[in-house]
């Protein structure tokens, strides 16, 4: 039930099928938040946020004309009871509103009270009104999905942007799947950690009791839920699975050696270097090549096997090992300038930048 309490202020309701501390969450955690905080013909949202009384926030709802920035700072943070922030936007016209959020046990759910003071104005009071209607509308849907992908809560610089969860983000929004993002500690990998990787490597997601390691089988779990990753056709199904394992048994099994020496700086003619620089551009990508070139996609449509080769050569592109094969480096430019891809890119740059 939303209601007005006066012409700058808003209160809007919504009880949703999840518990208090999952919604508390989905408020402070970045990741989470950018996911339901992109009403209407938003496309997508970036979020940063210091979880503490005096520290700021900040959401970008990316609009198909110009991104609209919202910011303010946390006023009071009671665990699973209540938040209070400002916010400020173009649409408060830069002045400073006051949203309070307030968090009740009910019944089975939890329902959430919104009261949005200071807005200037009716036209303001409508926008607010129905943006956060639609908002947590998709807060619902997220809680409702309980795909939850874990990686690890910090790395250092050098691996960021590559780190493998982003395969998985990629798919994830490929398909449209509600999910949200769960950290773990970099530094301090415990008995839980191994439990669900067993070599203390992230990613792993968890689909209800499910809990599935190892992004190849994460992706072919997903790739059962939506045709936007695995085709149901058989020919479809067979050419799409025989590339997502060419590209992770033939290509990286060849790159990712290669990248190792040229992040460890023993690329200097040695015969070991020489040995796996062949072995990569002579006997895997002079093959890939033709391939690509006669193809927009390796199996048809828009598949996994397109996210898992299109990471695999992102990494050799790092240190310029596509120079010679035009066709591969355009693939890579093809899958890479997808929405998804850029929004997986960017939450996971935001998501360990916040730890910093």
């Amino acid at each position: 039930m939303n209601q007005p309490k006066d012409s700058s202020t808003i209160v809007v309701k919504r009880t949703i099928a999840a518990t208090v501390d999952e919604l508390f969450d989905a408020w402070l955690d970045p990741d989470s938040l950018a996911q339901w905080m992109h009403p209407g013909t938003t496309a997508h949202s970036t979020a940063s946020v210091d979880a503490r009384v005096g520290g700021a926030f900040e959401v970008l709802m990316h609009y198909p004309d110009q991104p609209l920035r919202h910011h303010g700072v946390y006023r009071h943070i009671e665990r699973n009871r209540k938040l209070s922030f400002t916010w400020i936007s173009d649409a408060t016209q830069h002045t400073e509103t006051l949203v309070t959020v307030e968090f009740n046990i009910a019944g089975a759910g939890t329902e959430i009270v919104l009261t949005h003071e200071r807005l200037p104005g009716q036209e303001a009071c409508a926008q607010h009104t129905q943006g956060w209607t639609l908002a947590f509308g998709l807060l619902a849907d997220l809680a409702a999905r309980p795909l939850v992908l874990t990686t690890f809560d910090w790395v250092p610089e050098m691996p960021r942007g590559f780190v493998r969860d982003i395969r998985v983000r990629w798919a994830l929004e490929e398909a449209g799947l509600p999910y949200r993002v769960q950290g773990v500690p970099f530094s301090d990998r415990n008995a839980e950690h191994f439990s669900h990787q067993p070599f203390g490597q992230v990613p792993w997601l968890t689909d209800g009791d499910l809990s599935i390691f190892e992004t190849g089988a994460i992706l072919l779990h997903l790739g059962e839920r939506s045709e936007a990753l695995l085709p149901a056709a058989p020919r479809g199904r067979a050419e799409t699975l025989e590339w997502l394992f060419a590209a992770l048994n033939s290509v990286e099994m060849a790159s990712l050696p290669w990248s190792l020496l040229q992040f460890s700086g023993n690329n200097d003619g040695t015969p070991g270097w020489n040995m796996m620089d062949s072995f990569l551009k002579k006997s895997r990508l002079a093959h890939l090549e033709p391939v690509l070139a006669g193809r927009e996609w390796l199996a048809g449509p828009f598949s996994i096997a397109d996210i898992v080769m299109a990471d695999v050569l992102r990494l050799v592109d790092r240190f310029d090992g596509l120079a010679d094969y035009p066709a591969c480096r355009a693939y890579l430019a093809r899958a890479t300038a997808r929405p998804a891809f850029i929004k997986a890119h960017a939450d996971q740059m935001a998501h360990f930048a916040a730890a910093d």
